[in-house]
């Protein structure tokens, strides 16, 4: 079946996607910059302390953006460089927007680094803990908007209310507690890689290094993927 302008018919039209522990795997993006400023003990130490609900996500910012202290944001996203990742995020990407479907990454970490997967991946937009910038363009240290889990679900939900699109038709793709609150949002979610809360939470789950193992659990982009990878 096809759509508009060629397009096949699917019941999609917009999918969010988280980036800790989701589109970057095996690590975070506090964790590998972290480390890449020499501060790996420090990071791990607040990631920790996180996990363990001893510091919330707004103090554990708070700390971590120190470290950012005068930086410019093209040198934070240089920072980026070698951060693990799941594979074939560029091809997901192309193959949704293909399919008129616009893709968005939502997180509760920083928006540079956000950024910087958006530009490389092709994504629509993105979201973020946005981090205050002096005169000279360089991090004060200082944080101008924090980013809670709920946050997250209402970037998504304000993002598809905009482009006048039903939350049936969004799909959401996470792995933690923060994306619980999305994953009641949206009208499918898949826990990739994820915490027993958030597989408990989802409509469905999978363990990969694969993005497009995620995208193939969608109903009606199964039969899709095969033109991700021709």
């Amino acid at each position: 079946m096809t759509g508009r302008a060629g397009r096949r018919s699917v019941p999609w039209r917009m999918a969010g996607f988280d980036l800790d522990g989701t589109l970057v795997h095996r690590s975070s993006v506090l964790v590998h910059v972290g480390t890449r400023l020499g501060h790996r003990d420090f990071v791990q130490h607040l990631v920790g302390a996180y996990e363990s609900f001893d510091m919330t996500n707004e103090e554990v910012s708070n700390r971590a953006a120190q470290l950012f202290k005068g930086l410019t944001r093209r040198e934070l996203m240089h920072l980026l460089k070698g951060i693990p990742h799941l594979r074939e995020i560029g091809s997901v990407v192309s193959m949704l927007r293909a399919l008129g479907v616009q893709t968005y990454i939502a997180t509760v970490t920083f928006d540079f680094a956000s950024e910087w997967f958006a530009r490389r991946y092709g994504f629509d937009g993105y979201s973020g803990i946005v981090l205050e910038f002096d005169e000279l363009e360089r991090a004060t240290g200082c944080i101008t908007h924090h980013v809670s889990e709920y946050d997250k679900a209402s970037f998504i939900r304000d993002t598809a209310t905009k482009a006048s699109i039903d939350l049936t038709q969004v799909f959401y793709v996470g792995d933690s507690r923060s994306d619980l609150p999305t994953f009641d949002l949206a009208g499918f979610s898949v826990a990739i890689n994820a915490s027993a809360e958030a597989r408990a939470k989802a409509s469905t789950s999978v363990q990969t290094d694969s993005l497009l193992d995620a995208v193939r659990l969608i109903p009606g982009l199964g039969e899709l993927t095969n033109f991700a990878t021709s």
